[in-house]
């Protein structure tokens, strides 16, 4: 499953990298939302600074801050946070508050935090386990250290325990700052992946590795599912309680797409096609209308099989993800894409291609309003401008010249909700920069008609479209995990 992570975070990462323009709102925009939300500008920078350390001036549009905000305390999400954790009344949460520093005991919450989501994060940061003796010393022998070892991991990285108040916290930082591996966490590792030692330094050696090379735990852990885990009577028995399956439904599961269990060396190799035929075999109608991209289930079907063609687990596969991440590591930070220079745009538009490639896809590009549809290259969609009520149709096609499916994207789509439907706040590129622009003279098309001017970022939502594709069926995953 870390593969899988691996690429939706490369699409991801060269799709916030594609030229794009942001969608920024007017003064009279602005007013009139915090009309709506009865707040002030200056009560608005407050929040976003003290919660999300942000400013109106960092965010591209209205839609981008009421996604960031949420929704106003209400009666009805107060009482659901309460339940939530465990609180009796409202008076108990403003003493767990006033405790905590949060706020005054003559404040009014609802002035305090205005949005439940701040107040969320709050009462989540202030809640949890305190730390005692009994439970401290539980986290020490699952990690087979001591207390001074626990001191030494935390001094090493500038930190002290004493800076934590909850268990859970505490716990929290220690794999973050990595636990060490020793008898306790490499048992707790092999019970995890459902292994034997001999079955561990199996898969080591069959790559050149051996557990002397290793310190941490937590860089074994990574390595192993790097190198893929065998299948096992543990880890399928976990597979079938996850996708509750019988081992019967399974094969014919499988059989149903000339598949059978056989062919699987690795379990990431079963949990990775599996999440495909779920796809398809589930209701996908949710599935479609929260990615809003267009799609329909005969193309999502075509798109799903299109990527079982692909290995993901071929060493050769990843080792291109990998130098396409370095590459685009070496761009470094960048506020804009004026910070770069023609040759690093360029560059930027080939990894774009690269990554098509990699993937077996082919595009063309189409303005559409209506009954006009009008062709674009792919420059062209990449440099015009503004969208003058045109959505960008992109159709797929696979190496061969198969259509796949066609995808539209609206400018509506474009500011931020797009970007947060995968999860990730991204810093968009906002403009093109002016070396690298197109000329301003009329652009025509191949038939010698006006071409009204688009949005540069349209073509990004292509490779968030196929993102949120896969991404929705790790969240199925992830649903039924929770579920089961």
């Amino acid at each position: 499953m870390w593969r899988i992570g691996r690429f939706v975070l490369c699409m991801v990462l060269i799709m916030s990298l594609v030229p794009s323009v942001g969608f920024a709102f007017s003064d009279q925009e602005l007013a009139n939302f915090l009309k709506t939300e009865k707040i002030t500008e200056e009560q608005l920078n407050e929040h976003l600074l003290r919660f999300y350390e942000s400013s109106v001036e960092e965010l591209e549009s209205i839609e981008e801050i009421e996604y960031m905000l949420g929704d106003k305390i209400t009666s009805e999400n107060l009482a659901e946070l309460l339940n939530y954790y465990e609180l009796d009344s409202e008076e108990d949460l403003v003493a767990l508050l006033v405790e905590s520093g949060e706020m005054q005991a003559t404040d009014n919450i609802r002035d305090i935090f205005i949005y439940i989501d701040a107040l969320d994060m709050t009462v989540d940061s202030n809640t949890g386990t305190l730390i005692a003796p009994e439970n401290l010393q539980e986290l020490l022998d699952e990690n087979g250290l001591t207390i001074e070892d626990l001191k030494t991991i935390f001094t090493d990285n500038e930190d002290s325990i004493d800076n934590y108040k909850f268990i859970e916290d505490l716990e929290d930082m220690l794999y973050v700052y990595g636990r060490p591996l020793n008898d306790q966490t490499l048992q707790l590792l092999l019970s995890d992946y459902g292994l034997t030692l001999e079955q561990l330094n199996a898969i080591l050696a069959e790559n050149d590795d051996s557990l002397e090379n290793y310190d941490s735990i937590d860089d074994l852990e990574y390595a192993l599912l790097d190198y893929g885990t065998p299948i096992t009577g543990s880890n399928l028995q976990e597979l079938l309680e996850t996708y509750e399956l019988t081992r019967e439904q399974l094969d014919q599961l499988l059989a149903q797409y000339d598949d059978a269990i056989e062919n699987y060396e690795t379990i990431d190799e079963l949990y990775f096609n599996l999440i495909f035929y779920m796809i398809l075999e589930e209701d996908s109608g949710e599935l479609l209308n929260d990615l809003g991209i267009g799609l329909n289930k005969e193309e999502l079907v075509n798109l799903v099989k299109h990527f079982l063609t692909i290995d993901f687990m071929d060493p050769n596969f990843m080792e291109q993800i990998t130098e396409i991440e370095a590459r685009l590591a070496a761009f470094g930070e960048f506020e804009s894409a004026n910070d770069l220079t023609p040759e690093q745009m360029t560059g930027m538009i080939n990894l774009y291609h690269e990554m098509m490639n990699l993937f077996g896809f082919e595009a063309k590009y189409y303005l559409v309003k209506g009954d006009d549809k009008i062709a674009l290259t792919e420059q062209e969609a990449l440099t015009l401008e503004n969208t003058n009520g045109y959505d960008l149709m992109i159709e797929l096609y696979n190496l061969q010249g198969e259509f796949l499916a066609d995808i539209i994207l609206t400018a509506d789509l474009f500011g931020s909700e797009l970007i947060d439907k995968i999860g990730e706040k991204l810093d968009v590129v906002k403009t093109v920069p002016k070396e690298a622009a197109v000329s301003t003279e009329v652009v025509r098309t191949v038939n010698g008609g006006k071409l009204p001017n688009t949005a540069g970022n349209y073509v990004e939502g292509l490779l968030a479209g196929l993102a949120l594709i896969l991404i929705g069926g790790l969240l199925f995953r992830k649903r039924t995990v929770k579920q089961s």
